[in-house]
């Protein structure tokens, strides 16, 4: 006799299970606004704000004002930057500025190198202990009788405003010290005029362009302009000479942003000091370099901005001297703007301060969320959504859009019970939120509650061996005739083989 085992192994597929700060349990989803995982912050043009756990209008400075000055926290694409080790943020690689999520550099170094304005963004909060520095550097002294290479200018960061270069001198030549450099590439004329026997090489000036008044144009809120270089100097009698002192760069540009608390340590954005021109013949000099202006710093937070954050450093660069007496120009202080809740806020600006706590009036905002897997096969929605809300005399208004797979939506309705039935496991919604005619708190949505159902078993995927099968509603029946009419086959096999 001949025993034959056949084991038949049906498995269920079974979805990975997330954890999300949205439930989603019993038939009921709630989104409380206590976390970024369920937001589609690329569609949305209001404020997700975990700080104070809202979906909210878009924030803007000097509301009450009747300028609209909009601030953008980002989209948290960069993700959370959390390390005591230090930073290297590079403003070329990132020129439109870094969106974080959350910051918090406690230790190391900061380093920040490119061309761009250094900006942060932040959508909860920022600290950062050790000191940022965009400070541009000084001009090269002037060289007598020892070479006629001009002596470079200072270099920037964040900016390209580099200190002119010193003019050129040898014992057949002269030359004239080079214009310093503004915020846009350009030159001013700022350069010292090179001079030939009994007259001191010109010293170089500072150039035109400083950070502006409020920094809210493309023209204000700038770096500082590199100084002009000095001019050379020859002396036919003995071919002596000397080369001109450079132009110290300009001081760069930080904005950092922060929905929440946002602490910061030391903060430099300073002008370098120019080059000293030279003695040649013990008579006369070479031109010395002019300082760079002071660059511009912008802190914006919803909150307080602490009394304690060490005021930010936006210091002109000095001229240099002549061996023959007087000095270059200096450049300009830069600019400090500093924006947050009415609250305290350290007197360390010098030009407008803004508050933040009201919204823009009369403008509408969308706060879009990601979608929802409810993890059902036909998802049933009898009731209106719970949703806890707080006018503030704007309007808000909820729709709601399914989807079989996830990708592909269906339209946005403000009726979710027309949802149901249409086999859907995902949805996600969009608020519409209009501000007061008048300037004031924004309107604002704490919590949404959506409960469903499943109306039955639209779909289930069933693993057969290797891969997944799919049973469609409908379908069931031929499933079980098709196993029955295996265990007959199996059976008839096994009484043939007992009666062999």
């Amino acid at each position: 006799m001949v025993t034959i085992t056949r084991v038949f192994v049906l498995v269920i597929c079974v979805l990975a299970v997330r954890t999300h700060a949205y439930s989603i349990s019993g038939g009921q989803l709630v989104e409380d606004f206590t976390s970024l995982d369920g937001a589609d912050l690329t569609n949305t043009t209001g404020l997700w704000n975990t700080v104070t756990s809202k979906a909210e209008a878009g924030r803007v400075a000097d509301a009450g004002g009747g300028t609209h000055r909009p601030i953008s926290f980002g989209d948290g694409s960069d993700g959370i930057l959390d390390t005591s080790g230090g930073y290297s943020f590079d403003t070329d690689a990132k020129p439109n500025g870094y969106n974080f999520k959350r910051v918090n550099i406690t230790g190391g170094t900061i380093t920040v190198t490119g061309s761009n304005p250094l900006i942060i963004r932040s959508l909860t909060t920022v600290n950062i202990t050790p000191t940022i520095q965009v400070n541009g550097t000084a001009g090269s002294d002037g060289v007598a009788n020892g070479s006629s290479t001009a002596p470079s200018g200072g270099t920037a960061v964040t900016c390209p405003a580099v200190g002119g270069a010193g003019g050129t001198a040898s014992a057949g030549a002269v030359g004239n010290g080079a214009d310093g450099v503004i915020y846009t590439g350009a030159t001013d004329a700022s350069g010292g005029l090179g001079q030939v026997n009994g007259t001191n090489g010109d010293d170089g000036g500072a150039t035109s362009a400083l950070p502006g008044a409020n920094f809210d144009n493309a023209t204000a809120f700038i770096c500082g302009g590199g100084g002009g270089g000095g001019g050379g100097h020859r002396n036919t009698v003995g071919f002596q000479y000397a080369t001109g002192g450079a132009g110290g760069a300009g001081g760069g540009t930080v904005r950092i942003t922060a929905v929440g608390s946002l602490t910061v340590g030391t903060i430099e954005a300073e002008g370098g000091n120019g080059g000293n021109g030279i003695t040649s013949d013990g008579a006369n000099c070479s031109g010395a370099g002019a300082g760079g202006h002071g660059g511009a710093v912008w802190l914006q937070t919803l909150a307080d901005i602490p009394l304690a954050i060490p005021a930010p450093s936006v210091t002109n660069g000095t001229g240099g001297t002549s061996a023959c007496g007087g000095a270059a120009s200096d450049g300009t202080v830069g600019k400090i703007r500093l924006d947050s809740s009415p609250g305290n806020r350290p007197a360390h600006s010098n030009v407008a301060d803004y508050d933040t706590d009201d919204v823009f009036p009369s403008r509408s905002y969308v706060i879009q969320s990601a979608a929802y897997d409810l993890g059902t096969l036909n998802a049933n929605f009898k009731t209106a959504p719970t949703v806890t809300q707080t006018l503030n005399s704007g309007t808000i208004s909820l729709s709601y859009a399914g989807s079989v797979d996830g990708s592909v939506f269906s339209d946005y309705e403000s009726d979710i019970t027309k949802l149901s039935g249409k086999n859907y496991r995902y949805l996600k919604f969009k608020i519409n939120i209009t501000t007061a005619a008048i300037a004031g708190a924004s309107p604002e949505v704490s919590r949404i509650v959506i409960d469903f159902a499943d109306s039955g078993l639209a779909k289930v995927d069933l693993k057969l061996t290797a891969g997944c099968g799919t049973i469609q509603n409908g379908e069931s029946g031929w499933i079980f005739i098709l196993l029955f009419l295996t265990a007959a086959y199996f059976r008839l096999r096994a009484r043939t083989n007992h009666a062999t």
